[in-house]
């Protein structure tokens, strides 16, 4: 294996989250590493055709792996600050003590164990190009911001573990370089004017996975979550029953009889899930339902399959009748289609041990007692009726901790149902629904970062 070593002796990286620009970026993307080994290379002697060479050979290479210690990243607070270049208007140049002061962040990841910072290739590269990558690591600086001092050095052998790698159904995106990236950040360091650095045009997001043992992961008793749209639906989450029982009863009514068990649900053991999405989890959040999942159980779908889909494609043009009358067509989640996250698959199935609910849980076995420890005991119980295992903790309230998803007010039911924060003792994937009515939505978990 081909491994680049990054320490930084601040015990600190500087550098903001191409996402959220008040979030240090950790770790620093295999994009930030290449521009740094570019810069080094054009420095002094200049680009050379071995370096170029064996820069080339670098940025042909698959996205490497990832090994990080853990760091805090925390949002850091908002500054403002004069811009470093003038503006022109007019042939004037703007006055500098009458800037207009602009909003600035600075985030900084402190890192939490020993700062050294790995990306691993499973390619060596030949002896002339290992020897001249090592002599232009020698020359990095810093990766990131040029407040991150780093120290690099490049070897062959086994890395002290991976933290990230690359997967296609990865929920973690990371900045790599394709070809043609060499080339422009070279244009760049020795033709570039002014202080705004341009968009860059040979980077590309992949998707990434934590590293975690799979038997250590209790998977979902849902194997797939196939997601569709339902635009021009204005129904807020308190709904969600009598939507996926709408869409449900549309679904059967396309399918010839005899309609198989497990999308009817009349028989005991799993079946299909009727799972109503919500926009939930950022300051804006409604709680307005966006859109719908299939959620199919594992085994037992291979004969349904086809006679599920196929309905579902025939509701694209008939539409479903809700309860108040109107009509619904259900879409496709098509390539030009940005996703919200409330669609995104993966902030309904990606792998935590903190898990929220969003809509409320109504316990498969009442609470004898209306205390809180015996709503916790109830909603645990059920957690392990839907197939998952017991959690550690469970905190029960009347809200949510996800934004935007309602009270158990804003649902007009006669049983007792409580919000629940669980914590598992190992991850867990999605998706998460507990509880009577789980099938229709009711009960549906979203995952929360673990900051342990």
């Amino acid at each position: 294996m081909f491994i680049a070593e990054v320490a930084f002796p601040s015990g600190r990286f500087c550098g903001a989250s191409f996402e959220t620009p008040d979030h240090p970026e950790w770790p620093p993307h295999p994009s930030r590493f290449f521009s740094a080994m570019v810069a080094s290379a054009c420095m002094n002697e200049g680009m050379t055709d071995p370096k170029r060479q064996a820069l080339k050979w670098l940025e042909e290479q698959d996205p490497p792996a990832i090994h990080n210690p853990p760091a805090d990243s925390s949002p850091m607070l908002l500054n403002f600050v004069p811009p470093g270049d003038f503006n022109v208007q007019k042939g004037k140049v703007e006055d500098p003590f009458r800037r207009i002061r602009k909003e600035r962040y600075f985030p900084q990841a402190y890192i939490l164990q020993e700062p050294i910072l790995q990306y691993v290739w499973d390619k060596e590269p030949p002896q002339d190009f290992l020897k001249t990558l090592d002599e232009i690591a020698l020359g990095v600086t810093h990766i990131g911001s040029s407040h991150s001092m780093s120290l690099v050095r490049v070897r062959t052998g086994s890395p002290n573990g991976i933290s990230f790698r690359p997967q296609n159904k990865g929920s973690h995106f990371f900045r790599a370089t394709i070809e043609g990236r060499l080339e422009e950040l070279t244009d760049q360091f020795y033709n570039s004017i002014g202080v705004r650095r341009p968009t860059a045009t040979c980077e590309v997001l992949i998707p990434y996975k934590p590293e975690i043992e799979k038997s250590t992961i209790c998977e979902s008793p849902f194997k797939e979550f196939h997601v569709f749209r339902l635009p021009g639906l204005s129904h807020g989450a308190e709904s969600s029953e009598s939507l996926a029982r709408a869409v449900r009863r549309a679904v059967m009514s396309c399918i010839p009889d005899p309609i198989p068990e497990v999308i009817h649900g009349h028989v005991p053991g799993p079946h299909v899930g009727w799972i109503p999405l919500c926009d939930v989890g950022h300051q804006n959040a409604r709680g307005r339902i966006t859109g719908m999942a299939l959620a199919i159980p594992r085994g037992g779908m291979a004969e349904s399959r086809s006679a599920l889909f196929a309905a579902l494609a025939r509701l694209r043009e008939r539409g479903i009748k809700l309860d108040d009358g109107r009509d619904v067509y259900p879409e496709p989640l098509t390539p030009e289609y940005q996703v919200p996250r409330s669609l995104d698959r993966l902030t309904w199935t990606r792998t935590s041990r903190v898990w929220a609910s969003v809509t409320p849980v109504i316990p498969d076995r009442l609470p004898k007692k209306r205390t809180a420890l015996e709503a916790s005991r109830s909603v645990a119980d059920s957690l392990l009726r839907a197939g998952f295992p017991k959690p550690e903790t469970v905190e029960v309230s009347p809200f949510s901790v996800c934004e935007g998803a309602p009270s158990i007010l804003s649902y007009h039911l006669r049983l007792p149902r409580f919000h629940a924060t669980v914590r598992f003792s190992e991850p867990v994937s999605g998706p998460v629904v507990a509880g009577r009515r789980r099938y229709f939505g009711v009960g549906l978990f979203r995952p929360l970062w673990d900051e342990s």
